[in-house]
């Protein structure tokens, strides 16, 4: 299965480790660079699903909105859309109400579950993660 993430700067700064120095002008090493956006966040998935699989994917997706709906506040829209003329493909349309939130959701223990027993279903996932200009 072939996986794509397209993520902003801000992501990257974190994995190399940058750092914000404190207001008295000395480093704050451990402090990571990136500020919490308070800006709503979306996630647009593109789901390619293998042959004769779709019901099974599509049982198990609409248990992770359920879930995700639940359990998760911040989560303002999870919307499931299917296209008329591509019957082996899946979107997802997902709002957060800020990047703390959509963090808590990308590591969670719930999205993880969902991935492992999703995959094998799946020939292709695609993910585009956006800001909402509002």
């Amino acid at each position: 299965m072939r996986s794509t993430l397209h993520h902003p700067i801000s992501a990257f700064a974190n994995e190399i480790g940058l750092f914000l120095g404190t207001s008295s002008g000395s480093r704050s090493f451990g402090t990571p660079l990136v500020e919490v956006d308070m800006t709503k966040q979306a996630v647009i998935v593109k789901y390619r699903v293998r042959p004769s699989r779709m019901n099974e994917f599509l049982s198990l997706l609409r248990a992770h909105i359920v879930r995700t709906k639940a359990t998760e506040p911040g989560c303002l829209q999870f919307d499931l859309l299917m296209p008329h003329r591509q019957a082996d493909t899946v979107h997802l349309y997902e709002v957060y109400a800020d990047e703390a939130v959509f963090n808590f959701h990308n590591s969670s223990q719930t999205l993880a579950d969902y991935k492992a027993r999703s995959e094998p279903l799946l020939l292709e996932r695609s993910i585009e993660w956006c800001m909402v200009n509002e």
